[in-house]
């Protein structure tokens, strides 16, 4: 059976765009993630700001400012938050109809900069592809020269 891929010519690098939505092997966040940090660490404060950023670092932008939205909330939660968000509300009383300005929290560097693994820090419990991620020691990681890797534990 010979498939005839030349009618979707955008989806591997759709694909490999989604597999590095996976947790880094250097400092666990994904690539949505890692953009936001590197919005926030660039002086970007509001959620107008972040999301703008983040599209301007993607090759052929695709996520609405939900998709953003849902990477921000995840950083500013756990035990060492990457993000500090600017409000008297708890992180989970918010939605994106109430956008609080964002900075970051004294973690986020050390995420940037890989000298901590945010996952290991704070866990995660979310689907990708198919694979449901969970706990501290998330087995399935994003590599950039290898790609996902699973390191069973």
């Amino acid at each position: 059976l010979e498939i005839n891929l030349d009618v979707l010519p955008f989806l591997h690098s759709a694909i490999q765009r989604l597999l590095q939505e996976y947790p880094s092997i250097t400092h666990g966040l994904g690539r949505t993630e890692r953009q936001v940090l590197d919005a926030v660490a660039d002086g970007a404060r509001s959620f107008d700001e972040i999301f703008a950023s983040t599209q301007s670092r993607e090759e052929r932008p695709f996520m609405g400012d939900q998709t953003v939205w849902s990477r921000i909330l995840p950083l500013a939660r756990g035990t060492s938050p990457a993000l500090s968000l600017e409000s008297s509300d708890p992180p989970h009383s918010l939605t994106k109809g109430h956008l609080p300005r964002v900075s970051l929290a004294p973690s986020g560097d050390a995420y940037r900069t890989g000298d901590a693994d945010f996952v290991r820090r704070n866990g995660i419990d979310r689907w990708i592809g198919g694979v449901h991620l969970e706990g501290q020691e998330c087995d399935w990681r994003w590599d950039p020269d290898r790609g996902v890797r699973n390191f069973p534990t």
